[in-house]
């Protein structure tokens, strides 16, 4: 809120993302506050085009309207969040695994499959840039799959390497995210 307002109006791009940011951190507390704040910050990118601000404008977007009641917005917002990460090439595994469990909540079979080929996109993805952390995701999503359908020796393998892809990546909920699946 304080950095807010020290910004000029002229400043919409970096308005937008702060706005963006503290959405994400409010979330939690006042889900209603950070669904206003996030119209803000779209209506501020929509006046000044600059996909590095709708991309973090998208993501915080889609955090804010995380409850199921909101889910259809959310998908739409998903898919714009998708395309945009896609044709950007940055924040795309952070966008895709979302996608995942936007596409599982509608348990609809078709939007399962669908989530499943997008789970191997990460893989791929993971192999064509050798990036441990899509790897990570892959994995992980896997795992959970794998326990939805009780193939529990299987899935464990699977959480371990996800795990294992995350820890190289240095990321910092891989041991929270092992726990839950062991869980």
């Amino acid at each position: 809120s304080e950095a807010l307002a020290t910004l000029s109006e002229n400043e919409t791009s970096l308005r937008a993302k702060l706005l963006a940011r503290l959405a994400e951190a409010l979330h939690p507390v006042d889900p209603a506050e950070a669904i206003e704040l996030t119209d803000q910050a779209l209506k501020l990118v929509r006046l000044a085009p600059d996909e590095d601000a709708l991309t973090t404008v998208l993501a915080a977007r889609h955090m804010a309207l995380i409850n199921v009641e909101h889910h259809r917005e959310r998908f739409e917002v998903g898919s714009s969040w998708v395309a945009l990460a896609e044709r950007r090439r940055r924040g795309l595994v952070t966008a895709l695994t979302w996608r995942v469990y936007d596409l599982i909540e509608r348990g609809d079979p078709p939007d399962v499959d669908h989530a499943r080929e997008v789970r191997r996109r990460l893989a791929d993805l993971g192999d064509e840039l050798q990036q441990p952390w899509y790897w990570h995701f892959a994995a992980s999503l896997e795992a959970k799959w794998l326990l939805m359908e009780g193939q529990f020796a299987e899935a464990e393998n699977k959480a371990q390497q996800g795990y294992a892809y995350g820890t190289r990546a240095q990321g910092t909920h891989v041991a929270l995210l092992l726990a839950g699946q062991h869980f």
